[in-house]
This record gives structure tokens, sequence and C-alpha cells, in this order.
């Protein structure tokens, strides 16, 4: 599947990529978003999801590792910056970009 173009703000959401996290990651660029992988091979349990968010996310030290927390965070303007974040979720991720 092709990604869409991340400049498109109203084609953000969810999307399936089964390509190279690299090929998001310079997506992410050209359309000057931070880029985000997190690394869910670990998140067997709520604890391990929330944890490897926070990591993979950089969450502020202190959020609350429960879900109202995670909502605050993704929602707060300081986190999300300027233009926006690119966010993947997948196994076995690694930090890649350009």
């Amino acid at each position: 599947m092709k990604l869409p173009d991340l400049h498109d703000a109203s084609a953000a959401g969810l999307v399936e990529h089964h390509g190279s996290p690299d090929t998001v990651a310079h997506a992410a660029e050209a359309a000057k978003l931070r880029f985000l992988p997190v690394d869910l091979a670990k998140a067997d349990s709520k604890a391990a999801l929330l944890a490897a968010l926070g990591k993979g996310l950089k969450l502020p030290d202190h959020f609350g590792d429960n879900w109202d927390a995670l909502a605050d965070s993704l929602e707060d303007r300081d986190w999300l910056g300027k233009n926006g974040v690119a966010i993947r979720l997948g196994r076995d991720v690694r930090n890649v970009g350009p």
C-alpha cells in the first residue's frame, strides 16, 4: 500500500503499511513532521504498552501511565509541535530516519 501524502492533514489517521519504516520516516520529513517510532515487541500487557508508548513518543516525565494521561499527552500542543507528528507502531522498530 502506498503511503498517503503526509502533507495532507485531512488524510491523517491510522494507515497500515508493510513497507520499510524508512519510507514513513522520509515521508514525515518531507511533510515537516516529527517521526517517532514505537517498538511494541515487548508490549504484552497494558503497563508494557503504556511504557513503550511513553518511551517511543518521548512523552514528558510526568506522563501518568494510564489511558487518560496518554490522551492528554497526545492532544498537548506543546508535544504535537508546530507541524505535527508521524508515529510508526510496530515490532522490531528501529530508530530510522533520513
